[in-house]
């Protein structure tokens, strides 16, 4: 899909923010599709800030590809989102990224 395609090449080049762009494109288009989830989760968590984002992604992920030979470090980087969430809750408002 060149969608799914534009988001590897924007990863690779370090724009992020585009990659983004289009891994939610993929999956407005096709909203089960793993891998898509699986990069946008990743993408946010690791490299954008938005722990929200990569929770929400990561669980999809997991929840169409259960069976998933990297499942294990999937759940450990859903409970890291997890934790990243419940900080943000915690911390005052000026200090949440923007």
């Amino acid at each position: 899909m060149v969608h799914y395609n534009m988001g590897n090449i924007f990863f690779r080049k370090g724009d992020y923010k585009k990659a983004v762009k289009e891994y939610k494109k993929v999956l407005q288009l096709v909203p089960a599709d793993p891998a898509a989830h699986f990069n946008l989760a990743f993408v946010s968590g690791e490299y954008l800030s938005d722990p929200v984002t990569a929770l929400k992604h990561y669980r999809e992920y997991l929840l169409l590809s259960p069976d998933a030979l990297d499942a294990g470090i999937v759940q450990e980087k859903i409970l890291e989102s997890t934790l990243a969430v419940r900080m943000l809750m915690d911390s005052p408002l000026d200090r949440i990224p923007k």
